[in-house]
């Protein structure tokens, strides 16, 4: 389809407009005459019937469409000329527009045998920047020259300077754009060891409230008070029959524990207000190599933020262009002073100390439940200082093998 829309474009077509009784026949002797056309559009009014179609150049010829009208009883007027054929027998005696299009169009057909783009078709690895850049290293960019990379090398060196971080990767060329194909390496399954002789000691201090001990001696019995490092379960269990037989202690003991977070929030600070005043400057990118399309580097405001917009030249809303265009905005903002009140200061730091906790006890599997938050805060020397004691329960159990003699 893309090419077929590429031939129209650069030999032309034309817009017929047929009027009549009957201009249907008009149409059917484009049939009988296999001359295609395409974009029929039919318009009715209550005298008159409408037809338009469009149809190639090359068989846009006055004596073509009178021979048919003549037969057909119909009329016909050419209502839009499109294509660089036209273009250039408009301005034929422009002789460096004619040798622009054509310079142009050798461009574009030798441009093909380049790499265009670099860009991940599928990946399920987190960070793929990183990997676009590795493949830059390794010579897959913007501008390569297509045979010049050998795919299976470039596939394999990857792989190995991941350091383990991906498994798999495949490079596709599919015309002038290189698609990467990424695999993550999956984390290798935990094994859980159960054979090295080993004690539970407690990995908090607290109170315990749940004991179920899977193997090995019980040393504590709930409602114990114990410190962080308590032997809790002993791998040296004592049998009637056996003597001392040493074992892999193992089990779940719940505590109820204490963790203290502190956040000091300072009462005078600056807040940023943009003022709506932006200023952008454009780069061109041409096969990974910049060109400004300014003249003054500098930025003639003191404060801003930077922000980067790339997009692609497309042509003809399909062929990615090997030319990007960077727009780099530059925001300007003020400064202005903000103090804070002590039920402000308050707020935001109960906030902040909430967002500690969720992130902190959030992934940790060993806390069961967060009984309690218990906020006091104080100002002192132009600070809001606060601290928060929280309650849990969590597992405490945690092994320690047998030191070696």
């Amino acid at each position: 389809m893309f090419f077929i829309k590429l031939y129209h474009f650069i030999f032309g077509y034309v817009t017929v407009k047929i009027t009549g009784a009957k201009p249907e026949k008009f149409i059917n002797m484009l049939i009988n005459l296999r001359i295609k056309f395409w974009g029929l559009k039919k318009i009715s009014s209550a005298n008159i019937s409408e037809l338009q179609a469009k149809i190639p150049s090359r068989y846009a010829k006055k004596f073509i469409f009178d021979e048919i009208a003549n037969k057909t009883h119909a009329d016909y007027a050419i209502v839009l000329q499109k294509g660089i054929r036209f273009f250039i027998e408009r301005r034929k005696h422009r002789f460096g527009i004619y040798t622009g299009a054509i310079i142009g169009i050798l461009l574009i057909y030798f441009s093909t045998f380049f790499i265009w783009e670099v860009k991940i078709a599928k990946s399920d690895y987190t960070n793929n920047s990183e990997i676009i850049e590795l493949l830059e290293k390794l010579g897959c960019k913007t501008g390569v020259w297509k045979k010049s990379l050998d795919i299976i090398e470039i596939q394999n060196r990857a792989v190995l300077a991941s350091d383990g971080k991906i498994s798999w990767l495949a490079v596709n060329i599919k015309g002038t754009v290189a698609n990467i194909e990424i695999k993550k390496t999956e984390p290798s399954a935990e094994i859980i060891d159960t054979k090295t002789p080993a004690n539970i000691i407690a990995s908090k201090s607290g109170k315990i409230t749940y004991i179920d001990t899977y193997d090995g001696q019980q040393t504590v019995k709930k409602d114990d008070t114990i410190l962080k490092g308590d032997l809790l379960i002993s791998g040296a269990v004592d049998s009637e029959m056996l003597g001392v037989v040493i074992k892999h202690a193992s089990g779940k003991i719940l505590a109820e524990t204490t963790r203290i977070i502190e956040v000091i929030i300072p009462l005078d600070s600056t807040e940023k207000y943009y003022t709506g005043n932006i200023i952008n400057k454009n780069s061109l990118n041409i096969f990974g190599k910049n060109i400004n399309l300014y003249i003054k580097s500098n930025v003639p405001i003191k404060k801003y933020d930077k922000t980067k917009e790339t997009k692609n030249i497309v042509l003809f809303n399909q062929v990615i262009l090997p030319v990007k265009i960077t727009t780099a905005n530059y925001s300007e903002f003020t400064e202005k002073n903000i103090k804070l009140t002590e039920n402000s200061a308050k707020d935001i730091a109960i906030s902040k100390i909430n967002c500690i906790i969720d992130n902190r006890f959030g992934g940790d599997e060993n806390i069961v439940e967060i009984k309690s938050r218990n906020y006091e805060g104080e100002i002192y020397d132009g600070y809001y200082y606060m601290k928060c004691t929280v309650d849990c329960v969590e597992n405490i159990a945690k092994e320690m093998p047998f030191e070696a003699h």
